[in-house]
């Protein structure tokens, strides 16, 4: 199965945002946010533009 093209993944946007941890913090924090089923466990993450947005306001440089 492949990822919609109107997604993004942590590790793109932890660049985004300067972070230089490859994403980790932002999954770390996605896991706790309850967006995923059981089904979706252990698969990667694509995030769609809201979802997106919401992690880009929680992880903003500060």
């Amino acid at each position: 199965m492949t990822a919609p093209t109107d997604t993004i993944t942590p590790p793109e946007l932890a660049r985004e945002l300067g972070h230089g941890d490859g994403g980790k913090a932002i999954r770390r924090w996605l896991r706790t946010q309850s967006w995923r089923t059981e089904a979706q466990k252990g698969m990667g993450w694509h995030l769609v533009p809201e979802q997106a947005d919401v992690v880009r306001r929680r992880f903003r440089s500060r």
